[in-house]
C-alpha cells in the first residue's frame, strides 16, 4: 500500500540518503542496500547475501528488456532510476524517480512493464520509457545471488 511504501521509504532514508540532487547513482542505491543488509544481520543474527550489479540508461532497449526479463522470471523485482525525460507529461511520475519492475508483458510490437511505486501499479511501454531523450537516463539494479538464512548459535 501507499502507507507501507511510505513507512519503509522512511526506514530506508539512512542508508539511501539524498545527496544534492537526489540518489541519482545507481552505485548510490547498491552502497545503500549493502549497509542495510549488514546492519540486518549483524542485529537479527541471520546471513542475508546478495549481489547487486548497475545497469546504466546506456544500454540499449533490446539489452534492458532481456535483462528486466530475466529478473522478473528469476523472482526479482527490478528497482529503476528514471533521471529525466522527454516526455514530461507521460512519466510527470517517474521523472527523478526511483521506482519498482514487478512484471512484464510481450506483445507482437511492444514490451508492457508493471512499475509500482507508492502502493500503485502502473503499465508502461518499457521502448518509450527507456528512450528517456537525455545523457542523463539512469537505469537499473540486477539482482544475483539473494539467500537468506538463519545463524544458529
Amino acid at each position: 500500500t501507499r502507507e507501507e511504501y511510505k513507512s519503509f521509504s522512511q526506514m530506508m532514508k539512512p542508508y539511501l540518503r539524498p545527496r544534492v540532487g537526489g540518489v541519482k547513482k545507481l552505485e548510490w542505491y547498491i552502497e545503500g542496500l549493502d549497509r542495510y543488509v549488514r546492519e540486518i544481520n549483524e542485529k537479527r543474527s541471520c546471513k542475508y547475501q546478495i549481489t547487486m550489479e548497475e545497469f546504466s540508461g546506456d544500454h540499449t532497449y533490446e539489452e534492458a528488456a532481456e535483462k528486466i526479463k530475466g529478473q522478473i522470471e528469476a523472482g526479482y523485482p527490478v528497482p529503476y532510476l528514471m533521471l529525466k525525460h522527454k516526455d514530461v507529461e507521460q512519466y510527470r511520475d517517474f521523472i527523478w524517480h526511483w521506482f519498482l519492475i514487478v512484471g512484464y508483458e510481450e506483445t507482437d510490437t511492444k514490451m508492457w512493464i508493471t512499475a509500482a511505486t507508492y502502493g500503485e501499479a502502473s503499465r508502461l511501454s518499457l521502448k518509450e520509457l527507456w528512450d528517456t531523450g537525455y545523457e542523463e537516463k539512469g537505469g537499473f539494479i540486477l539482482y544475483s545471488d539473494v539467500k537468506n538464512k538463519l545463524v544458529h548459535e
